[in-house]
């Protein structure tokens, strides 16, 4: 994902049709960053919450994870925020990663009931 360093208000940032952001983590300053709303909205769909993946900024390679998206609240297809966390390749990060069950309709149609007591496990890598 391309970034830059944020200059101008949020605001101005989405006229321009580009997403406001923020990177924080290890070993770098908490720095406001924008990026265009596709390829913020492709790096979301591809990656989303769980994955690392590489930015530049300024030069500087950083490995980074979705850590928060902000989507509008009429529109929740709509990214109007986002909050990248920089981790170094020894870190341990912790993450909760939905259940998707296959063949729950089939179960249904035979008339058997499901029970379903997670729908989210937390995982550590």
């Amino acid at each position: 994902m391309n970034i830059k360093k944020r200059v101008e208000s949020g605001k101005k940032v989405r006229e321009q049709k580009s997403v406001p952001g923020v990177i924080y983590g290890k070993g770098i300053d908490s720095v406001s960053v924008q990026a265009e709303y596709q390829e913020v909205k492709k790096t979301f769909n591809q990656y989303g919450r769980n994955m690392t993946f590489n930015i530049a900024l300024d030069g500087d390679e950083h490995i980074v994870y979705i850590k928060d998206i902000q989507t509008d609240y009429m529109n929740t297809n709509e990214i109007i925020h986002f909050d990248l966390q920089k981790v170094s390749s020894s870190d341990t990060i912790t993450s909760y990663v939905p259940l998707n069950l296959i063949g729950r309709d089939d179960r249904a149609k035979v008339g058997l009931v499901l029970t379903i007591n997670l729908d989210e496990v937390e995982v550590e890598y």
